[in-house]
């Protein structure tokens, strides 16, 4: 897993465009192509359940925090604050955006909580990446 850093906090403006193209595809096959490429997200993607499912892949930034560093929320809306919205309009779905998951051992920079497991994977307890682009597949109803 490459680890990417923060190179900058100039502010970079963001124009969702969404995209309506119909295509006769599989959630199998969207998933296996995506899991194929760089540090893929893929949300849903389960036919038996209604609504959508996201797919991106290749994120322009990616943000991480381990639990050895300090001041995570500090950081943290440090990066989010650097990605602007650009335009008025609205848009249905996800068109761009941060995508990842908050560990539960976050916890700790919240409230004091009792010894835990020993951290043996040493995976991050924050890790989000920004996906400038994503397919939003609509699940048949």
């Amino acid at each position: 897993m490459k680890n990417m850093t923060i190179h900058s906090q100039q502010t970079v403006y963001c124009t969702p465009r969404t995209i309506c193209a119909k295509a006769d595809v599989s959630l199998a096959c969207l998933t296996e192509v995506v899991a194929a490429k760089s540090l893929p997200a893929i949300l849903g993607g389960n036919d038996s359940v209604e609504g959508q499912s996201i797919f991106a892949a290749e994120p322009v930034e990616v943000f991480e925090f381990s639990l050895h560093q300090s001041a995570p929320f500090e950081k943290l809306r440090n990066v989010l604050s650097k990605y602007q919205k650009k335009g008025s309009g609205t848009f249905s779905g996800f068109s761009c955006g941060w995508i990842g998951y908050f560990g539960y051992e976050l916890g700790r920079f919240i409230e004091k909580l009792p010894a835990g497991a020993v951290d043996d994977l040493g995976f991050p307890v924050i890790r989000l990446g920004f996906y400038d682009k994503a397919i939003l597949y609509d699940h048949p109803t």
